[in-house]
């Protein structure tokens, strides 16, 4: 995602099919930071400005109303250059998370890289499910590959 300094943000985060988030707990954090810092933090049904790094204090917001609806979306307001860099929505309760790279440039610079805006393709809905499916197929397939190491005397257990 790129925005120019100054803009407000909207970093996207949401579940598919719905869930209700609101007694959940929702975690962004800063990935690419060292200990991943927290940008916003909300627990125990209201935001937890404490835990929050400082140069995000009064400048991050996230609608209480739309968790219920599974939408757990953070809007930045008057991003700077330092704010750019790699976030992660995390919601332990159901060990999902989504990561977002945001660009800010600094005002009166144009990009050079990337296609334009209107053919950039719109932030997709990933289904638990699916999600919950492709994790099951990949243990499937390590269970089994094991399995055929031992068989074949290439590995051994115990």
């Amino acid at each position: 995602m790129e925005a120019k300094q100054g803009d407000d943000v909207i970093l996207r985060c949401f579940l598919e099919p719905e869930f209700n988030l609101s007694a959940s707990t929702v975690d962004w954090s800063r990935v690419d930071l060292y200990k991943r810092p927290p940008v916003h933090v909300y627990r125990s049904k209201k935001d937890d400005p404490r835990a929050q790094m400082d140069r995000y204090r009064d400048r991050t917001t996230l609608n209480h109303k739309e968790l219920s609806r599974g939408n757990a979306d953070l809007l930045i307001s008057s991003v700077q250059p330092s704010d750019s860099g790699s976030y992660e929505c995390y919601i332990p309760k159901l060990k999902v998370g989504c990561t977002i790279d945001l660009a800010v440039e600094k005002e009166n610079q144009q990009s050079t890289t990337g296609p334009p805006e209107e053919d950039r393709e719109p932030h997709r809905k990933v289904p638990v499910a699916a999600v919950a499916a492709g994790l099951v197929v990949v243990a499937a397939v390590v269970v089994g590959l094991i399995v055929f190491l031992v068989k074949r005397g290439k590995i051994q257990i115990g």
